[in-house]
């Protein structure tokens, strides 16, 4: 699980450099549906 939350951390980097701030959101949704239970 550890190396799995490092990757989505440099995932969300690269993602969030893409999509800028208006894919803030869109990135909380997608993370909430990949991992609903935290």
């Amino acid at each position: 699980m550890q190396i799995k939350v490092s990757t989505v951390k440099s995932h969300r980097r690269s993602i969030m450099k893409k999509l800028g701030l208006k894919g803030k959101n869109e990135f909380v949704k997608y993370l909430l549906l990949k991992m609903p239970k935290m």
